[in-house]
């Protein structure tokens, strides 16, 4: 059994990095020396802690510990200013039942936002819209960290995405092998009508950065929408384990998880470009625009440790594995650019 860390927050260290270096915190715009700063990569680590990652140099940075379980977390857009220390992580803790809101600057939790069992999240507008395993959706507003408004209606309900012109949220309904999405309008908040009835159990949604298409990852396949129709287009890949998608700006290539591989797909025909074997048992996978990285988390169940691996989608290459994690899961990259 993996023994969890017992790291005290260490506020003045984040305030000598602050002042004294402004590598971890600052944005990819801000340059000292000639040097490009990136921006940190927040990773939950369902072991109780929030991890800050350096993507500069591949490297933990922090471990912010004082939470139950989180499972996912988010940078806000609301809050967020390029270059600077100023930002907002939202941080979904599973076992805790809330949303956590940290600070990055001041290092603190500034608000908890009583939610039953987060699963999933995203942004749309000036909202932050939360799945919870018990059945329902939170709208939370961001300017004031406070629930607006609870919806019902769905089952086990997890992935969620919203549509590039923010009208639309899709949410992936698991209470069983046979899963369907829920497609819920943001201006009412109402659930329009459900797509991909007997879909097999769903673990991701990811739109194209064109926001044509919508990727539904399966256990076994993936599954392809037109938006703004929602007529399905196809099914593509065999996957013994699928688990999350992301596309590489770089190459329009999909990287998706598949037990302890991540393959590669050409989304211009769907087709197979390569395997990259290697990792853990996988738990989640994003991309970076300001790196160009992808960044793969992933877990050993029979140590209980975990790691955070690189892949250069040039070469489709692991450039390293970070090894320091407990259960690490879902990761903010940077701030979102749809809402």
């Amino acid at each position: 059994m993996y023994a969890r860390l017992s790291v005290a927050h260490d506020y003045s260290r984040k305030t000598l990095l602050l002042i004294g270096a402004f590598i971890v915190i600052a944005g990819s715009a801000f340059a000292i020396r000639g040097v490009t700063k990136r921006y940190p990569i927040w990773v939950a680590d369902n072991y109780g802690y929030l991890v800050e990652f350096n993507s500069s140099n591949n490297t933990i940075a922090e471990r912010i510990a004082g939470f139950g379980g989180p499972v996912g977390a988010l940078f806000s857009n609301a809050s967020y200013v390029q270059g600077s220390s100023q930002g907002t992580v939202y941080l979904l803790d599973q076992l805790d039942n809330e949303v956590d809101v940290f600070d990055i600057q001041t290092s603190q939790v500034i608000d908890r936002i009583m939610v039953t069992e987060p699963a999933g999240a995203t942004y749309g507008g000036n909202y932050l819209y939360v799945t919870s395993a018990g059945g329902g959706l939170s709208k939370i507003s961001l300017a004031t960290n406070s629930l607006v408004a609870t919806l019902n209606g769905f089952s086990n309900p997890g992935p969620i995405a919203v549509s590039h012109d923010g009208n639309w949220l899709y949410v992936a309904n698991n209470p069983g092998l046979a899963s369907n999405i829920s497609i819920v309008s943001t201006s009412t908040f109402t659930i329009a009508t459900n797509i991909a009835n007997g879909f097999g159990q769903i673990h991701d949604l990811e739109f194209n950065s064109a926001g044509t298409l919508l990727y539904v990852v399966c256990l076994a396949e993936v599954g392809v929408f037109a938006y703004p129709s929602n007529q399905f287009q196809t099914f593509f890949g065999s996957l013994m384990g699928g688990g999350s998608l992301a596309i590489a700006a770089t190459s329009g290539y999909a990287y998706v998880t598949n037990a302890q591989e991540v393959d590669v797909f050409n989304l211009s025909n769907n087709t197979l470009v390569t395997r990259i074997p290697g990792f853990l048992s996988l738990q989640s996978i994003t991309y970076s625009t300001d790196t160009g990285q992808i960044y793969v988390s992933g877990y050993n169940p029979s140590s209980g440790g975990g790691n955070v691996c690189v892949i250069n989608p040039l070469s489709n290459t692991i450039t390293t594995c970070v090894n320091g994690f407990g259960k690490p899961q879902g990761m903010a990259i940077e701030p979102p650019l749809v809402g």
